[in-house]
């Protein structure tokens, strides 16, 4: 319980400032506020882009959809359910720092990655239909296209 409310007073207090995601060599951190202290830039993720948001099949799910490099160079791009980051962002993280990812461990890395996943992929224009059967966090031969939307008033398809 004192962990829960520790976790949600820094995430109300990094709610306060504009910024409370930022970029440093790539990687990614987050103004903290520590409990009775002033606010902290905390490492959250090494470097990835997110590069869309993704629709699973025919409607089936929303996904964010990220590219990385992994500890040997060979860039990975992978995709994150929704549900899985409100279901099980435990198991979402662990898939990801499988492909080579690297996440602040423990339930502040795990909250402030997982909520900066979910707003991510709503500010980019690009949109990308996935093929499923593949498993989750697989490398990202499913991508069928990717379009960028030009404006907000494209149709979608049926």
């Amino acid at each position: 319980m004192g962990d829960e409310l520790m976790v949600e007073n820094q995430i109300a207090g990094i709610k306060r400032r504009k910024r409370k995601f930022f970029r440093r060599r790539g990687s990614l951190w987050a103004r903290v506020a520590t409990p009775g202290g002033p606010v902290e830039a905390v490492w959250v993720a090494s470097e990835f882009r997110v590069v869309g948001l993704g629709l699973i099949n025919a409607n089936e799910g929303w996904c964010t959809v990220i590219a990385f490099d992994d500890p040997d160079g060979f860039e990975r791009k992978c995709y994150v359910t929704f549900a899985q980051l409100v279901r099980d962002p435990r198991e979402a993280i662990a898939n990801l720092v499988h492909c080579g990812l690297m996440v602040r461990p423990g339930r502040l890395g795990r909250d402030l990655f997982c909520g900066y996943l979910m707003s991510a992929a709503r500010h980019v224009d690009t949109r990308i239909k996935i093929l499923t059967g593949l498993p989750f966090g697989s490398v990202f031969t499913v991508i069928v296209d990717g379009a960028s939307r030009t404006s907000g008033d494209e149709k979608r398809e049926a």
